[in-house]
């Protein structure tokens, strides 16, 4: 039978084979291997070479044709129907309640009409309800049923019963009831609460209170929550659930958290001839141009004077204005003959100069400017005296329309004899204020008064006139009687043939500017330049040094705690403070008790010679302590009162960058024996010796100190000890603070601070990053940059491009068997692909430097009493491995509080370290060999310490130092730690290794005497098995292979010439040849098979064809889609329509990095059904922020679901579901995002942190159809898409959730599809408006809708015109406000990024906005150099890393709009030099780093639309530039502005 089935196919073969070959094959008399039969299910065929190959029959697969193929894979069967696989065919087995071949049919119970008397069937999933009629009841509507008449007594009262649908019911009650039955006499609001409704009643509640009589409180949250609105938390049905968080906004403000603006000025209201529109609460105004007014400018007028500040209308036909000079003025001087301080009276000749201007009176001039110059006398004061100079110009209001005015200022006087040279200049413009140059004086107390009146304030054109001045001057000494005066008068004779010079007109802006005065904390007047120093999230500006009138004064922000950044624009999350100049902490002391007194350990590091460690001061005022470092050596100071007492330490200096322990010990020794001794006692103590003592003698104690600060004191600081507000800042860290025993987190404990950033052990100091990363340093993180084909943390291994690794284990490639997965806990198997009962865990030690390890939570407090048992089986009693860990999880934290339990040689060792140095405590003796289970207690209160292993002795000590408390998180890792070779872990555990054994049994307990509790619920693990299980029992390698057991995962060593994951393959899968991927897929092994991962674009099963994507399906294995971010720093609100085909998945995921140690990070999954939001905003992992759905998805439907954040707040709404509310824990605000978003999973789950995820990660299997991230709607197609993998489209079609644009129909074709649009719009895909349908715009121009004009031309570079039809050779640019130009350097990766060369020149009458700025976008830790205006000032700033930044504010520029200012910018290494029209300014970084790392983008003017100014420049600058640029040279090559293609509103300059 087998030689005729072999004879017919084979003469089947024929008809493509060479058949006299082929029969020779087949011929089974000759020898050949398909006499084996190894061809299972299918035709063997002898080759010419002694070898076989089978063709299997269909359905089969495998080389011996020996696997039936699972046509169950795809998942056939739908709403929940059960697959059972065939042969190249399956069967449905349905749910109840569905049909057909895929269960595709829902069964519809309502056709045999089972509802009696009129009810109306609704068909169910195996089911039906009948909807009956009034009156009628039952499952079939089969009963007559009234309530109403069955219960008489339903409503109280004398209520009447009304009967309604479903037969329910309602009462209608008399006047004077309420309540559902009538029952309730009167209105029961409490609290106050006013009775609304009759026969349903609502409380109207007095503010504070809620529910249905007012009988809850309203819990008030914090006003940040809700930006400065009322927040309330809402209580909810169920006590366990989260309170709902319900925002009131202030005036003018919406949306959740209130974080939206209402803007009247959009649409644009009226504002006419070019009006700027500002919103207004509940309304706007309009800031007209030059020369108009009214509400919408739209009234004409013309400025009278040089400088116009409030204007009035005045007839259009005036007359244009004049000024004359040098005209003879006589000066008389009549001193006070009683004058003892002014020894000489003189007065020169002098000039002056009268400006006239158009009065309201045709022909006619009045008086608008007085100006006079050089007005010397000499004066001889004997005292010290402050001279104040009072100024009053008169007018004639009834004739000039002209205000009075009055300016006042201070000037100075030594008490010797002095003579100056005063050359004031008084320009007095109508109505404005006089501005003032006077000479300086140098002391106090002198006062003068000067007066002017002029005589006659208008003039006749043509007709000879004079003006007289008369000036008063009083001179008074201040705290005495004595005062001069000095009179004096001139005129100026105005000549009938005088010569008139035209100074012209300049108009100016309708709206009056008022002055605003600005001031530091120490209420110094801040410098015009400090004016543009916008500090964010609460910093203050503060002046850094003062110089002489001709230097610049340096500006810089005080950021407030947890912000740091040149404006104070990013968080930081502080472990270990360090203290710059200024800044300092504040922290509250208990109560004291004198006798008691009061105790503080605190340790420190600094190298500089001079600062302030802490100071308190009594409330009295009387009593006060500091800590200090003058000349690098500690001192104490303190008072009791009476006298004041100093300690010194003199034995060596502290500045020496190493942590210095300091103990304080105060308290007062009462007079008991009335011998007036009562004293007060001061002990010191530094580094554990060199002890100190004082003692003072005082009758009461002054022992009210309320508040220590550490670091300084505030500027502002109000302190009765003498120079307090000049003491010099600490310029170091401060690792630890103990007050009476109680040990304080320095910031999170702190009431207030400043100035303070992470005391950081840069661990790219000491280069963590393996295989060529690049170590990047943050402000209170790092982060490894690795090269293509590394991974990992600190990109320690391989990538496995080919990843078969399930539910987000570590791909680990193997030399020697391919890949290794390290399986997550619960989870084992080649791949980790099956599920895991662990009841006793096993933990197999390390592999390839990955050790097992399960992590528990400690829930309660542990900080000062701590005590741990556990027991455990071991093999090998001479390993060194971790048993336990509780600490910080980075070592390169100088926060280094831990505890740990170790085997070393046998020995059981307690190692730990309280924040003051490591102790171990070791066992007696070594582990027993004879013991099968041994048992350790380890505990600790305080600083006391103990250890109990097996009978042995116990085992006891004491920490190092003074310090008591145990500052570690919550995490309790056993058996191992996450991180790579223990890298993480303190130095003093990382010759360590995972242990190898089972660990069981373990308890603990916070407080002596309490019951041991169990810790049972795992966290989270790796590479553990069931205790005395191995993987090798389970599985067999064939063909002579030997298992390898690998904790949870297994490897087989194959003999030569097999391979494969059991040695049952002559080659495998993914060998080259061997597989059907197409090129551009990914082989990935999987078991015996493979399978293909597909790019972007391709499907199939070998990812043969060719997918457009619209709307994108995920597969659920190993997919997922990323997009471009947006920025979503502050707030985010997005949309996502899904259709999920499983209950679990990542639905959305952003991060900060991407891997697992990522501290930012936002997540949207679905668990179990329900839809799941996390994040963290880059605190402690134990505090990120978890809301859960409260109704769960259904399956195979589209569901929409909105989440997003504002600032520490957050939300979640799923589609027909109540929405859920939360709030981060207090400190950081903001989301830093650097990743792609990713859509239905990641690239490798292994990188997901643990946080992200309840459960084990998976990827998500479904559709999306619409994402929308701040309003702003991201196209998931090879448009908006960045990268993607076994992604098809969902419905097959074309058609897209967006394809066709502004509301048109999307109509599949055959070949694409085509979209029916609304009749306003036209265009293939409906986006074109159609007042821009085949519109004229010429060379590439944007065409714009407009209201008015139909639409508007934007021009691109080098044109412009209406239409754009007139070519400009732009040499020089003019930039608006709304434009920007791109130059991106094509060579930047081959330049030297050491240096940087750059000039300009540039023209603007505006004192702010953007020049230039060359970095990325969106990326808040990137390098950058950016050049701006800033109030009149050049203002640079740049930074090459991390604390490797600077800045420069140049002098003041004077402003005009026809001057061209020359900039040119040259950086070597770290020193940056600026040249502004040939003045040097230079500016030098600190830090490891030097070279400028940015992609070689600069933007001029801007940046495009759609990009915050004020985000992308980290706050440095807020506005674009408005004036013009030329010139551009960029690392000596000029720049042909015509060359560029991006850019957007630039117009040629007009300036030459």
């Amino acid at each position: 039978m087998i030689s005729i089935f072999y004879q017919a196919t084979a003469a089947w073969l024929c008809l493509s084979l060479t058949c006299v070959n082929l029969f020779e094959i087949l011929n089974p008399e000759l020898p050949g291997s398909c006499i084996m039969q190894p061809c299972i299910h299918g035709v063997c065929v002898d080759t010419v070479t002694g070898g076989h190959q089978c063709f299997c029959q269909n359905g089969y697969t495998g080389l011996g044709c020996q696997t039936n193929y699972d046509d169950c894979r795809s998942e056939p069967c739908n709403n929940g129907g059960s697959c059972v696989d065939g042969i190249d065919d399956f069967t449905c087995t349905c749910d109840q309640g569905y049909t057909g071949t895929t269960c595709e049919t829902d069964i519809n119970e309502c056709s045999s009409d089972p509802c009696l008397n009129d009810g109306i069937c609704e068909d169910l999933i195996n089911d039906y309800v009948c909807h009956c009629p009034l009156g009628y009841i039952g499952i079939n509507c089969e009963q007559y049923y009234n309530i109403c008449s069955s219960e008489g007594d339903l409503c109280k009262n004398g209520g009447s019963c009304i009967l309604g649908p479903s037969n329910s019911s309602s009462c209608s009650c008399p006047p004077n009831f309420f309540g559902d039955n009538c029952e309730l006499p009167s209105c029961p609001c409490e609290r106050g609460g006013v009775c609304v409704g009759e026969t349903e009643f609502s409380c109207l509640c007095p503010f504070g209170w809620t529910g249905k009589t007012c009988e809850s409180e309203v819990e008030v949250c914090e006003k940040s929550i809700c930006n400065g609105g009322l927040c309330v938390l809402a209580p909810t049905e169920e006590e366990t659930l989260p309170k709902n968080i319900t925002c009131f906004c202030i005036p003018d403000y919406h949306g959740k958290f209130c974080e939206l603006q209402y803007n009247e000025c959009i649409p644009e209201p009226s504002c006419e001839n070019g009006a700027t529109c500002v919103d207004d609460i509940d309304g706007y105004s309009c800031i007209c141009p030059s020369g108009y007014l009214g509400s919408s400018c739209n009234e004409t007028f013309v400025c009278l004077g040089k400088n116009c500040s409030s204007v009035h209308p005045v007839p259009t036909n005036v007359l244009s204005s004049y000024s004359f000079a040098d005209m003879e003025t006589p000066y008389t001087f009549t001193p006070n003959p009683s004058s003892n301080y002014l020894v000489e009276s003189k007065l020169l000749p002098h000039a002056s100069v009268i400006h006239l201007h158009p009065s309201e009176i045709p022909t006619t001039f009045a008086v608008a400017e007085v100006q006079r110059t050089n007005l010397p006398f000499s004066f001889h004061a004997e005292a010290y005296a402050s001279m104040q100079l009072n100024e009053t110009i008169y007018f004639d209001p009834t004739e000039t329309s002209l205000y009075q005015i009055f300016k006042t200022e201070t000037y100075y006087s030594s008490p010797t004899l002095h003579t100056e040279n005063l050359s004031p200049t008084f320009q007095d413009h109508g109505n404005i204020s006089s501005a003032h140059t006077p000479g300086l004086y140098e002391s106090l107390n002198q006062m003068g008064n000067y007066e002017f009146d002029i005589s006659k304030t208008n003039f006749e054109e043509g007709t000879a006139s004079n003006v007289s001045i008369a000036s008063k001057t009083t001179l008074t000494i201040l705290n005495t009687d004595i005062s001069d005066i000095l009179s004096s008068e001139f005129s100026a004779n105005v000549p009938k043939e005088a010569t008139y010079t035209h100074t012209g007109m300049v108009p100016s802006s309708a709206i009056q500017s008022l002055p605003v005065y600005s001031s530091d904390a120490n209420s110094q007047s801040l410098p015009d330049q400090c004016e543009d120093l916008h500090c964010q999230n609460g910093g203050t500006p503060a002046i850094t040094s003062q110089f002489s009138t001709e230097t610049v004064t340096n500006c810089e922000c005080l950021c407030r705690l947890l912000y740091t950044g040149a404006k104070c624009e990013r968080e930081t999350y502080l472990l270990v403070p360090q203290f710059h100049q200024p800044s300092f902490l504040k922290h509250s002391l208990p109560s004291i008790d004198p006798e008691k007194g009061l105790d503080i350990d605190i340790s420190f590091k600094t190298s500089t010679p001079e600062g302030t460690i802490l100071f308190t001061e009594a409330t009295s005022g009387s009593s006060f302590f500091m800590l200090y470092i003058e000349n690098g050596l500690l001192k104490f100071k303190f008072s009791c009162g009476l006298q004041t007492t100093i300690f010194m330490e003199t034995h060596a200096t502290v500045n020496n960058s190493y942590f210095t322990t300091v103990s304080i010990s105060t308290s007062w020794t009462p007079d008991i024996a009335l011998l007036k001794n009562a004293s007060c006692n001061v002990g010191l103590l530094v580094n554990g010796s060199s002890p100190m003592s004082g003692q003072q003698f005082v009758l009461l104690p002054r022992f009210d100190f309320q508040h220590i600060y550490i670091g300084g004191v505030p500027p502002s600081f109000k302190s009765s000890i003498p120079n307090m507000s000049r003491v010099p800042y600490l310029e170091g860290c401060v690792m630890s603070l103990q007050i009476n025993g109680d040990e304080k987190e320095l910031v999170k404990d702190a009431e207030t601070g400043m100035g303070i950033t992470e005391c950081y052990s840069s661990a790219c100091y000491r280069n963590p990053c393996m295989n060529g990363a690049t170590c990047r340093s943050f402000d209170d993180h790092w982060n490894c940059e690795c090269i293509e084909g590394y991974t990992g943390p600190f990109c320690e291994h391989k990538t496995c491009y080919a990843n078969p690794c399930e539910h987000g284990s570590t791909c680990l490639p193997n030399l020697d068997y391919g890949y290794l997965c390290v399986c997550p806990y619960s989870k084992h198997g080649k791949n980790c692909e099956h599920d895991l009962l662990i009841t006793r865990p096993s933990f197999f030690g390390d592999v390839l430097g990955y050790s097992s390890y399960l992590q528990y939570q400690l829930l309660s407090d542990y900080h000062y009493h701590l005590e741990i048992r556990l027991m455990f089986s071991i093999e090998n009693e001479e390993q060194n491995s971790l048993l336990l860990f509780n600490g910080q999880m980075d070592a390169y934290h100088l926060a280094d509080d831990f505890l740990a339990i170790g085997i070393q040689s046998g020995h059981i060792a307690y190692i730990f370290n309280l924040g003051s140095g490591t102790r171990t405590l070791r066992s007696v003796a070594t582990l027993s060999k004879n013991t099968p289970i041994h048992s350790i207690l380890i505990g600790r209160h305080r600083r006391y310490c103990w250890m109990e292993v097996d009978s042995q002795t116990k085992v006891v000590g004491l920490a190092s130092g003074q310090l008591t408390a145990l500052n570690t998180p919550s995490a309790l890792y056993i058996g191992g730690h996450p991180s790579y070779n223990f890298s993480l872990l303190p130095e003093e555990l990382q010759q360590l290794s995972g242990f190898e054994g089972c660990i069981f049994g373990v308890e603990f307990r916070n407080s002596p005497g309490a019951v041991f509790r169990s810790i049972d619920s795992v966290v989270e693990g790796r590479n553990i098995q069931q205790c005395n299980t191995t993987e090798c029992q389970l599985v067999q390698c064939a063909n002579g292979g030997i298992c390898i057991d690998v904790g949870s995962t297994f490897q087989c060593n194959c003999v030569e010439g097999w391979v494969g994951v059991l040695c049952t393959q002559r080659k495998t899968p993914c060998s080259e040849g061997n597989h059907k991927c197409q090129a551009e897929a990914v082989c990935i092994p999987v078991n015996e098979s493979y399978r293909c991962d597909c790019p972007l674009g391709k499907s199939g099963y070998y990812c043969e064809k060719n997918v457009s994507v619209s709307d994108p399906l995920f597969d659920g294995i190993s997919s997922f889609l990323s997009t471009t971010p947006v920025n979503v720093r502050h707030s985010m609100d997005v949309v996502i329509s899904f259709k999920p085909l499983s209950e679990n998945g990542l639905l959305f995921y952003a991060a900060q990095h991407l891997n697992e140690l990522s501290r930012d990070f936002i997540s949207l999954s679905l668990v179990a059904g329900y839809v799941q939001l996390r994040f963290n905003l880059g605190t402690d992992p134990s505090s990120t922020v978890v809301l859960n759905s409260f109704l769960k998805i259904e399956n195979n439907s589209w569901q929409t679901v909105e989440f997003g954040r504002y600032r520490r707040a957050a939300y979640l709404k799923l589609e027909g579901d109540e929405e859920v509310t939360s709030i981060s824990p207090s400190g950081m605000e903001i989301l830093d995002v650097n990743t792609d978003f990713y859509l239905g999973g990641i690239p490798d789950l292994s990188s997901l942190p643990k946080e992200a995820v309840e459960t084990l990660p998976s990827y998500f299997r479904g559709c999306i159809r619409l994402l929308s991230v701040n309003s702003k709607l991201i196209e998931l197609n090879s448009n908006g898409t960045v990268s993607g993998r076994n992604v098809d489209d969902c419905d097959g079609t074309p058609c897209g959730y967006d394809s066709c644009k502004n509301g048109g129909e999307c109509i599949p074709q055959e070949e694409g599809f085509s979209c029916s649009c609304s009749e306003n719009f036209r265009g293939q895909m409906c986006e074109v408006h159609i007042n821009c349908w085949q519109h004229d715009c010429l060379h590439g121009a944007t065409c714009v809708p407009d209201k008015q004009t139909d639409y508007q031309c934007i021009c691109p570079i080098g044109w412009k015109g209406n239409k754009c039809e007139t070519g400009v050779n732009v040499s020089s640019a003019f930039f608006s406000g709304t434009s920007y130009l791109l130059y991106q350097d094509a060579l930047y990766k081959q330049k030297d990024l050491t240096r940087t060369s750059i000039s300009f020149n540039y023209s603007s009458s505006e004192p702010s906005g953007l020049l230039f700025w060359n970095g990325k976008v969106y990326s808040e830790d990137g390098d950058y150099l950016g050049v701006g205006l800033s109030n009149n000032h050049l203002h640079l700033v740049w930074n090459v890393g991390w604390l490797s930044r600077s800045e420069i504010i140049t002098s003041a520029i004077q402003p005009g709009k026809d001057a061209w200012h020359h900039v040119q910018i040259e950086r070597n290494n770290k020193l940056l030099n600026l040249y502004l029209d040939g003045q040097a300014y230079s500016s030098k970084v600190t830090g490891t780093f030097y070279e400028l790392n940015t992609d070689g983008s600069y933007y001029f003017g801007g940046f495009p639309t759609g990009f915050d100014i004020e985000e992308e420049t980290m706050g440095y600058f807020s506005s674009s530039f408005v004036g013009c640029i030329r010139d551009l040279t960029i690392s000596g090559k000029l720049i042909n502005i015509m060359d560029l293609t991006e850019g957007k509103n630039l117009e040629p300059c007009l300036l030459e």
